[in-house]
């Protein structure tokens, strides 16, 4: 990554948290995770061709017309060979590649630059006859079966041969619904079930299951962090739009994991989520439902309305759409194939389709896109972005003085050639590797769109390099560790908005009385500290990291451990909270709730500002504790020991907000301290924790002292973390808790 990488990612923080963000996700955002690339899509492709042409064509068929078919099949073969220009120049005779057994040029061709929408387009027409044969007249049931299964078995061998990691088999061809279709509809059809449209293997999951649990299984271990990253931000609003060219459905599930349920379903099980600003999600695939859709559905059936809702517009299509199309019948059908864009005229015609279109012309001219695993190398999204881009420029030129980029105006950012006061709306997170010339082309025009004269032509800070989860040497950072990141401080940033905005109210509260003004400051000290020694360790991760650099097993724990806290500790804390506050107004718990505890969803730090920023003061407190606890000398009072990013004190996966805690040098095995309310008759102890502890320590709170418990035997009162948060670095004593003694006995079980 540049030099000034962490600079260009706190730039990004800023304008996320303004609520200035739209994200624009394609493809290469989910390829490390459910890998559909386009090698494999053509892959899939070929090898159901090769498989129909080689059993109608070779084989003979069980059909009346058969020398006719036989005829079209070779005619299709040769068009293919001859279209793309599949000869082996070296061979005798010019042999095409199949017979040479030489996939992997084929392969090659076929997905180099636009040439992937051509096969695609290609292949749609072929389809179609080939469907006409399949289901055309003088095709008897026992003959369309046996032929079907002779194909079936035909295709998946060449898809061994062609591309041999794909262990997704093909499915049998359906005809099933396509009849009463033109050639081109069903050969589209054919077309989308080859490339996995059906199949959860290849597009996995299903966002609208009734039950979260469902939701989670369904999609297995495909959602990450960076799915995650991107439904937090939505529903703390602050990313009420995202884009994307995907079909998939991986970002509804992080969506309805994170607590957001589809506007326009019932999903009766989780009507007891506590209350959001932000509790539904809409998607939107075509005209229908951006005119429409959102109006038609303003309430779901469990009654919420007059809620904000996030949309996730598909400018391309949906999977799930055409799922659920491909089973309703052949009108249906009909009327979803054209949302689906897929082919080069498709691609070519998305300028006709003006809901989309417009919409993304607004999106460019009034917000900042964050461009994630899109290349922008689609030339009629390219043309459309740098013709808006260049459109603002020109206005710009018209309509105010332009800021130069010379030596008399301010420093121009490091080796970029853009003004530090006029930064490029647009941001890529592009692979390191990749030269991704359309994305600098787009980051160039978008930069002149703000007044640069002239863009470096090679480099430009919006231009955030990422590695694969699969890079060989684990190099830094992987787009899921960007994400956290971001996520990350945006929420710092968040809970100091809090703090600032509610720490006197909320420490008022739980004290009984007015903290003094000294404290108050001394809070917002401590935990400007923290911020400050987080982002100190991150402007190493984030500068001149190498894919082979022996620093970055160091970089990843570094950044995991620091991310924690924002991940996993206090939004899970807030869980908990938001858990108790809802038991309380309701008067105990029904026979649904208590499940919540174990569902996946978050909630919002922007909810509860008071919430938000109690949970400052507990993750500062417990710094200071954690580094008594450790008998590290004055560490609790030196700012360094405390503040910093440390093994001493980790968060963890958990369901309930948890920390690992080291008791001191000659004893490695950590403690687990988990933190829980009473509300479900002591249910939080047995909550599984990852790793191996020596010892587990728990901090109970009652719902009835929201956000914590005034005192306990074994949980520190709020009066005791507020004297932990708010202890001056140049205090000579630790604080005592409420019986007199250091840390009172807090700790000292499980020590």
């Amino acid at each position: 990554m540049s030099t000034d990488g962490f600079e260009r990612l706190e730039d990004l923080s800023d304008r996320l948290l303004a609520g200035d963000v739209v994200f624009f996700v394609g493809a290469g955002f989910s390829l490390d995770s459910e890998g559909n690339s386009g090698w494999r899509m053509v892959s899939r492709l070929l090898a159901r061709f090769l498989g129909m042409h080689g059993v109608l064509a070779k084989r003979g068929v069980l059909l009346r017309d058969a020398d006719r078919v036989r005829e079209g099949m070779e005619e299709l073969y040769k068009g293919l060979i001859r279209t793309f220009g599949l000869k082996d120049k070296n061979a005798a005779k010019g042999t095409d590649w199949f017979k040479e057994a030489r996939y992997i040029e084929v392969l090659k061709a076929l997905t180099q630059g636009t040439n992937y929408y051509l096969i695609n387009d290609w292949t749609c027409s072929a389809f179609g006859e080939i469907v006409g044969f399949l289901a055309g007249e003088g095709v008897t049931p026992n003959a369309n079966r046996r032929i079907i299964e002779d194909i079936n078995r035909a295709e998946n061998d060449w898809l061994k041969d062609l591309n041999p990691s794909d262990e997704v088999a093909l499915p049998e061809i359906r005809v099933e619904g396509l009849h009463g279709l033109e050639p081109a509809e069903r050969g589209k059809a054919l077309f989308l079930d080859t490339q996995g449209f059906l199949d959860e293997e290849i597009m996995a999951g299903d966002p609208d299951l009734p039950a979260a649990e469902g939701v989670a299984k369904s999609f297995g271990n495909r959602l990450l962090r960076r799915h995650h990253a991107l439904a937090r931000l939505a529903r703390e609003g602050l990313c009420p739009m995202l884009v994307t060219t995907n079909f998939d459905l991986l970002v509804e599930g992080a969506y309805r994991l994170s607590g957001f349920l589809r506007r326009d379903k019932a999903h009766p099980d989780e009507d007891d989520l506590p209350p959001t600003r932000h509790p539904d999600y809409a998607r939107v695939t075509n005209a229908a439902q951006f005119y429409y859709g959102r109006n038609r559905a303003c309430a779901r059936p469990s009654g919420r309305g007059g809620q904000q809702t996030a949309t996730i517009v598909k400018i391309h299509g949906c999977a799930d759409t055409y799922r659920r199309s491909r089973h309703a019948g052949p009108e249906e059908l009909r009327a979803v194939l054209p949302s689906l864009v897929f082919t080069f005229r498709e691609v070519q015609n998305w300028r006709e389709d003006s809901w989309s279109r417009d919409l993304l012309h607004t999106l460019l001219r009034t917000r900042t896109i964050v461009f994630c695993g899109y290349s922008t190398a689609d030339p009629v999204l390219h043309d459309t972005l740098r013709t808006v881009y260049e459109e603002m420029a020109e206005r710009g030129r018209r309509f105010a003085a332009p800021v130069t980029t010379s030596t008399a105006a301010l420093p121009a950012l490091p080796d970029a050639g853009v003004d530090p006061r006029t930064a490029a709306p647009a941001f890529f997170f592009g692979l390191r590797e990749s030269g991704e010339f359309h994305a600098l082309e787009v980051l160039r025009a978008a930069s002149r769109a703000v007044g640069a004269s002239n863009p470096a032509l090679t480099r430009h800070p919006n231009y955030v390099e990422f590695l694969l989860r699969s890079d060989a040497q684990r190099g830094f950072p992987q787009l899921d560790e960007l994400m956290a990141w971001v996520f990350h401080r945006v929420y710092r940033k968040r809970q100091a908005q809090a703090l600032h905005a509610d720490l006197r109210g909320i420490a008022t509260l739980v004290l009984n009385k007015p903290p003094r003004q000294s404290e108050v400051e001394t809070v917002l000290r401590n935990f400007e500290r923290i911020r400050d020694q987080e982002c100190g360790a991150a402007r190493g991760w984030f500068t001149g990291a190498a894919d082979d650099s022996p620093d970055n097993d160091r970089r990843h724990r570094t950044c995991e451990r620091v991310t924690a806290w924002t991940e996993h500790f206090h939004p899970h804390l807030l869980r908990e909270l938001a858990l108790a506050d809802l038991v309380l107004r309701r008067g105990g718990p029904n026979a649904g709730l208590g499940d919540l505890r174990s569902k996946p969803w978050y909630y919002p730090a922007g909810e509860n500002y008071g919430w938000t920023a109690w949970g400052v003061v507990v993750e500062v407190a417990l710094r200071r504790m954690a580094a008594a606890f450790a008998k590290a000398p004055q560490a609790w009072s030196d700012p360094e020991p405390w503040s910093n990013p440390s093994p001493r004190l980790e968060p963890t996966a958990c369901v309930l907000p948890s920390v690992a805690l080291s008791p001191g040098e000659g004893k490695p095995a950590p403690l687990c301290l988990t933190i829980g309310f009473e509300g479900f008759g002591r249910a939080a102890r047995p909550v599984p924790v990852e790793g191996l502890y020596r010892h587990r320590v728990f901090w109970n709170l009652l719902m009835q002292e929201l956000p914590w418990t005034p005192a306990d035997q074994r949980t520190p009162s709020a009066a005791v973390l507020w004297r932990w948060a708010s202890l001056p670095h140049d205090a000579t004593e630790p604080p005592a808790g409420d019986d007199g003694k250091p840390l009172g006995h807090f700790f000292e079980d499980a020590a």
